[in-house]
């Protein structure tokens, strides 16, 4: 990672509607809204070009490489197409330390950026909040 860098933790999967959630089928509403990778990167602060993108969805890597003035870091791997907890419990889906240790990476790697933008109503977004001990600049999105 370079020396400066700035963090977007983008939501995707089941939160935003976008995979098998039987909270929202049952209430018809959505977790949280979805933002664009545009909507992340114009909120955030022009003079960092370096981006490190926190996802579980490959899709969204492939939407940033649209703005190639960036320069772009991440761990999502290209079998990540979104998180669906209720497909994960249907499927007694078993997480890998190898996919923990990157979850948890992540986490480290946002906390050492100058700025993160995320959602608050993660508890992503919360945790990298509580655990900050920089003057981390924190924007959310909703």
């Amino acid at each position: 990672m370079p020396k400066v860098y700035k963090c977007f933790h983008i939501r995707r999967g089941d939160k935003v509607g976008e995979k098998h959630y039987k909270w929202t089928e049952r209430t018809g509403m959505k977790e949280s809204k979805r933002y664009e990778f545009i909507e992340y990167l114009n909120s955030s602060d022009k003079s960092i070009p370096s981006i490190f993108i926190m996802t579980d969805d490959y899709k969204v890597i492939e939407e940033a490489r649209k703005h190639p003035t960036n320069d772009l870091y991440y761990l999502t791997t290209k079998d990540q197409q979104g998180h669906s907890t209720d497909d994960d419990l249907e499927t007694d889906k078993i997480y890998t330390e190898k996919y923990i240790a990157n979850f948890f990476t992540e986490i480290e790697i946002a906390k050492g950026s100058a700025q993160f933008v995320g959602t608050k109503s993660s508890n992503v977004f919360r945790y990298i909040r509580n655990q900050c001990t920089n003057n981390l600049e924190l924007i959310s999105l909703d």
